[in-house]
């Protein structure tokens, strides 16, 4: 799901770095989770719920892919340090990969 960036906004942030593929690991284990428990889930949907917690990823949903990107990144955050700033350039990350 990962590739090489293009854009300069993605390229600030180490994205080999262990600290970052963690997070960027569970945000994409979270879709798999979702994907394997809804199998007619599409790209579209996923491109679709990553928009929308892209500026805001506490946004209130019913959307099973933005459950359980929350409910990972709790569980994450509970446990690490990682910034708003990072947990939203991750979100994107991903957007962007699953939009390629």
């Amino acid at each position: 799901m990962c590739g090489q960036d293009t854009s300069p906004l993605l390229n600030e942030i180490d994205w080999e770095d262990d600290y970052y593929l963690t997070l960027l690991m569970t945000i994409e284990e979270e879709i798999v989770g979702v994907d394997n428990k809804f199998p007619d889930l599409d790209d579209y949907a996923v491109i679709f719920a990553l928009e929308k917690m892209a500026n805001n990823p506490e946004i209130r949903s019913d959307d099973p892919v933005v459950k359980a990107i929350q409910m990972g990144l709790r569980i994450l955050l509970s446990l690490s340090d990682y910034s708003r700033y990072e947990v939203k350039r991750t979100i994107r990350k991903v957007l962007y990969s699953a939009k390629k």
